[in-house]
C-alpha cells in the first residue's frame, strides 16, 4: 500500500493567481478568460481595446477574495438540488464531500489557485470527492504543494483512504502536506459529534468566517463564534424531528438560531440541509428567526456571499 506520511516541514499557504467567478456573468467569454492567469498577461492593446471586459474581470477577482462559494449543501447525501458539503472560500476549500468536485469545476475556479483544504471530519458527506480531488490536480500536472488541515485521526484517516484507493505516490507530483490548525494559524474548537469533528474560525479584513461542520446544540459553539460576522451552522432537521437530530449528533433550524444568538452574529447561514427536508426553506428560515434577528440564509449550491 502506498505510504502518506506527514512531512517533516508543511509548506506555508501561498496566494494562488486568480479565480474567475463565472456563475453569475454567463461565464466570461472563454477567449477572455482561458488564457489569463494573472492580469499582467493583458498586454497594453487589449488594456485599450477591451476595458469593459477587464474591469469585469478585476470585479471578478475581488470578490473571489472577499466571498464564498457554496458548492455543496446538502447533508448526508446528494440530491438533485444539492451536493454534499463543500465551501470555497478565497485559496481554501472547506470540506469535499461527493459532488462538491463537479460543482468547483462547474464554478470555473481554476483547481491550481487552492492552496489549502481545511475538512472538518471523516464522514463520507465532508471527504466523499477528496481523492477524486488529488486525481484532479495531478491530472493538471499541479506542482506545487497543498496543505491539508484537519485533525490527527482526520489525517490519518484521509492517508489511508488514497492508499486504499490505490493513489501512487509517484502519480501525484505535488507535496501533500497534513498540518493541524495550529500550524496553520487558524483558531479551532471540537464540536459536539462523532466522530471528532472541527470548527475553524477564519479572519478577514471585514470580521470573522466561522464554520461549524456537524454539531448538535451546544454554548459551546456560541462561545466559539462569539462576535462573528458570518456563522456557517449545521441546520440538517426541523422542528418534530428533535430526536432525529439528537441520535444523529446535528442541529435543528432553531438550535442554529439560538446558537447565533447567543453568539451575537452578525449573519447566520442554514447548510447541510437534510434530503427529507428539501423544499422547506421558508420553514428554515421562520424557525431559526424565532430567536435569531440577524440576516439568515438558507444555503443553495453555487450561491456566493461576500464576507
Amino acid at each position: 500500500m502506498p505510504s502518506w506520511e506527514i512531512p517533516k516541514e508543511a509548506p506555508s499557504s501561498t496566494g494562488g493567481g486568480f479565480l474567475i467567478l463565472s456563475a453569475d456573468t454567463n461565464h466570461l467569454q472563454n477567449s477572455l478568460v482561458e488564457p489569463i492567469k494573472s492580469l499582467g498577461q493583458f498586454s497594453l492593446k487589449e488594456s485599450r481595446d477591451r476595458p469593459a471586459q477587464i474591469a469585469k474581470y478585476l470585479l471578478l477577482d475581488e470578490a473571489r477574495m472577499t466571498g464564498l462559494t457554496f458548492l455543496g449543501t446538502s447533508g448526508s447525501v446528494l440530491t438533485k438540488e444539492r451536493m454534499c458539503a463543500g465551501i470555497l472560500f478565497e485559496d481554501k476549500l472547506i470540506d469535499v464531500g461527493f459532488g462538491v468536485l463537479v460543482n468547483l469545476v462547474k464554478s470555473g475556479a481554476r483547481l491550481d489557485s487552492i492552496n489549502d483544504v481545511y475538512i472538518s471530519h471523516t464522514h463520507s458527506d465532508h471527504i466523499g470527492d477528496f481523492t477524486g480531488l488529488i486525481w484532479a490536480m495531478a491530472m493538471e500536472n499541479r506542482t506545487k504543494p497543498l496543505r491539508i488541515v484537519s485533525s490527527a485521526s482526520t489525517a490519518a484517516a484521509l492517508k489511508k483512504i488514497l492508499g486504499l484507493q490505490s493513489t501512487p505516490p509517484s502519480f501525484v507530483k505535488f507535496e501533500i502536506a497534513f498540518v493541524r490548525p495550529e500550524d496553520a494559524s487558524v483558531k479551532w474548537v471540537t464540536t459536539i459529534h462523532d466522530p471528532e469533528n472541527l470548527a475553524y474560525r477564519f479572519q478577514t479584513e471585514r470580521g470573522d468566517l466561522v464554520y461549524i461542520g456537524d454539531t448538535a446544540k451546544s454554548e459551546k459553539i456560541s462561545e466559539f463564534a462569539r462576535g462573528c460576522d458570518l456563522l456557517i451552522l449545521d441546520a440538517t432537521f426541523l422542528d418534530g424531528q428533535e430526536s432525529l437530530a439528537a441520535v444523529t449528533l446535528h442541529s435543528t433550524a432553531r438550535d442554529a438560531g439560538n446558537m447565533a444568538k447567543l453568539a451575537r452574529a452578525r449573519r447566520l447561514v442554514l447548510t447541510h440541509i437534510s434530503p427529507g427536508n428539501e423544499g422547506a426553506e421558508k420553514r428554515y428560515l421562520a424557525e431559526a428567526s424565532a430567536s435569531f434577528d440577524g440576516r439568515i440564509v438558507v444555503a443553495k449550491d453555487h450561491q456566493r456571499l461576500p464576507v
